[in-house]
């Protein structure tokens, strides 16, 4: 239940004993397709799988949000990794006498580096 100025009521936010347990909602026609064909799959009804679906987002949500997190953290502790990898070769190339700081600096660029 939304005011006009479009908050969520306080029976809305914190009351949710007032509503009922049956909640009903419809879907366009591509997406009721999808949802008829897996629940014939599965061999139950539509109305379970949707309700099954529901329920499942309503624990996932959390998972698939610290999932995000931490896999965001590894991408970019991998950049980070790549940077330092990137330095180092660049010096090995140059110290080594293969090429110059420009050189090693765009061959550095084009094959180790993100890019942008």
């Amino acid at each position: 239940m939304k005011k006009a100025n479009g908050e969520l009521s306080r029976t809305a936010a914190g009351d949710w004993k007032k509503f009922p347990s049956t909640i009903g909602f419809r879907l366009d026609d591509d997406h009721i397709a999808v949802l008829v064909e897996r629940a014939n799959a599965l061999k139950i009804s539509v109305h379970e799988l949707a309700r099954q679906y529901v329920i499942q987002m309503l624990h996932e949500n959390d998972e698939r949000q610290q999932f995000l997190a931490a896999l965001m953290a590894v991408r970019d502790e991998i950049l980070e990794t790549r940077k330092d990898i990137a330095v180092s070769t660049q010096e090995l190339m140059v110290s080594g006498g293969r090429a110059t700081v420009t050189q090693a600096g765009g061959w550095v660029k084009e094959n180790l580096l993100p890019q942008s």
